[in-house]
């Protein structure tokens, strides 16, 4: 068998430490596609400004000031059950985070949008430098949501909407 010395095993730490930072997209994502590249696939969106996101294993693509972006990737036949986790993830951050008070006398309120589908992760750049991006009408509809939300409250897309389970 093949026994790790003492600096590969410090290495693969500092890799699982950073790849901890880094969304699956990516750590899983196949290095060897020429680029650009873009791969289909099924996932549900939610658009908050708060965090604690990946306890409920969500995976944070993107992130501006305050405002996140978190994904699901799941089979198409997932979408329904996913879609009810990511509501109830929704929710225990309305609870938890839903109003808060600032140092400076200011109100902080959480809105929320989600929505589901088809989406593309496209991968451009070069063989030193590589990007990627999350595109499809996801994307729009995730942020038209949380658009059309107001202050504590969490708004579907239409097609998150038809997707989820109603119970």
């Amino acid at each position: 068998g093949w026994i790790k010395g003492e600096g590969e095993i410090e290495d693969s730490y500092k890799i699982s430490k950073i790849a901890a930072h880094v969304p699956d997209l990516v750590v899983y994502s196949t290095l060897t596609n020429d680029i650009p590249y873009a791969e289909n696939f099924h996932g549900v969106l939610l658009f908050a400004d708060v965090s604690d996101i990946l306890d409920a294993g969500g995976d944070i693509l993107n992130y501006a000031g305050d405002a996140i972006l978190a994904l699901w990737t799941v089979e198409r036949v997932q979408l329904s059950e996913v879609i009810s986790l990511v509501v109830k993830c929704s929710l225990n951050i309305q609870d938890q985070c839903g109003v808060r008070e600032t140092e400076v006398g200011c109100q902080l309120k959480v809105k929320i949008g989600i929505s589901a589908g088809k989406l593309s992760k496209v991968i451009v750049g070069d063989e030193i430098s590589q990007y990627f991006v999350v595109i499809g009408r996801a994307v729009d509809e995730v942020r038209l949501a949380e658009g059309l939300a107001v202050a504590s409250t969490i708004i579907l897309s239409p097609n998150a909407w038809e997707l989820c389970e109603r119970d």
